[in-house]
């Protein structure tokens, strides 16, 4: 299992203007890759159907910081954080 972070659009000229979804990629051959749609309990087997997701997900992982830097990433965005009253 792999996390990416999308860079921001400022940063790369694209966003993603559709429903949340997560695309399931499996290591066997014989497997298609699976689209399950956040709004609602919809897992999508059809490729035809998924061809639009899977071209968003292929832009927004070209455009995303690699994978090797999300801990740097993240670590920067934890030090943007401020703490509120009553938290230690």
């Amino acid at each position: 299992m792999a996390l990416q972070i999308a860079r921001p659009s400022a940063d790369t000229g694209y966003l993603y203007r559709g429903a949340p979804f997560t695309l399931l990629r499996f290591p066997e051959r014989d497997r298609p890759d699976m689209l399950h749609l956040l709004h609602g309990p919809v897992l999508v087997e059809d490729r035809r159907q998924a061809e639009d997701y899977r071209r968003a997900f292929a832009r927004l992982s070209l455009s995303a910081f690699r994978v090797d830097h999300t801990p740097d990433v993240l670590d920067e965005v934890r030090g943007t954080l401020t703490v509120g009253p009553g938290a230690s």
